[in-house]
């Protein structure tokens, strides 16, 4: 069974931490919001409310003269900026977005600013996902490392294979990418990526914040299709995966590279 419940030494794991939550969780989104004291209980961090229109009237104040041969657009580029200027005013250590409401509000998309946050060491999730954030930064915070927040797609129950796939993935997870455009409006930018194909580990913080899912994977493949979000990969384990049917961890599963060292294992049970 992949459900299991956390140990008590994580209290305080993420102590004196603070995360953005800008807008609020993607109203799409299975399970995503969290109880804010709770999470300040358990793991030591604090939850602040920013409204996005914080966004916007930061992204008014600049005017940028872009390399005309630049893959990345005018609308993604203020975004980033605007970000990292909340990051700095907020003191934030991470932050999540709900992002889709963007594309109607400026036609842009943060796909590529949440893969720069992340490559410079900033926790940025999008749709507003509080329970990915929160694993994100654990993993940060444990592994020192970067992780991808993705969608599962399409689960191979016999062979314990899944294919997952996202529009935004940390840039220093790459072995190498390409600007495009965002999967489901077909606008802004995102980033599809290749990774490393090498030992992997799945982890996800449930929602009631006392259960998680672990894997252990092996990434098999990057994926090319034409109808995910775009960067892809297909990964399998050793471990059944059939219970992700049955008891789902909200819409996104975390993926970390096994560093060789130091692992998530430490604070979990068996």
């Amino acid at each position: 069974n992949t459900k299991k419940s956390l140990k008590l030494d994580t209290k305080g794991l993420l102590m004196n931490k603070r995360y953005g939550v800008i807008g609020k969780p993607s109203d799409w989104l299975i399970s995503s919001n969290v109880d804010y004291k709770e999470v300040k209980d358990i793991f030591g961090c604090d939850l602040i409310d920013i409204s996005d229109d914080e966004i916007l009237s930061r992204m008014r104040k600049y005017h940028i003269f872009l390399d005309p041969k630049s893959e990345v657009n005018l609308e993604s580029t203020l975004i980033l900026m605007a970000l990292r200027e909340i990051v700095s005013n907020y003191n934030l250590n991470g932050l999540t977005i709900r992002c889709f409401d963007l594309l109607s509000k400026i036609k842009g998309t943060s796909c590529w600013a949440l893969a720069k946050l992340n490559e410079e060491g900033t926790v940025a999730t999008c749709e507003g996902d509080i329970p990915s954030m929160l694993s994100m930064a654990i993993v940060r915070e444990v592994n020192k490392t970067s992780s991808f927040q993705a969608n599962p797609s399409y689960l191979d129950i016999k062979n314990n294979e899944l294919n997952i796939a996202h529009c935004t993935i940390p840039l220093d997870m790459l072995t190498s990418y390409k600007i495009t455009t965002h999967f489901e409006s077909g606008i802004g930018n995102a980033v599809k990526g290749e990774l490393k194909l090498t030992k992997a580990h799945i982890f996800k913080l449930h929602p009631n914040l006392h259960e998680y899912l672990y894997l252990d994977i092996d990434i098999l493949e990057n994926l090319h299709s034409t109808c995910l979000c775009r960067t892809q990969i297909r990964v399998k384990s050793s471990q059944e995966m059939a219970s992700l049917l049955s008891y789902p961890f909200a819409n996104h599963l975390i993926i970390y590279y096994d560093n060789g060292e130091t692992d998530l294992k430490s604070i979990l049970t068996k």
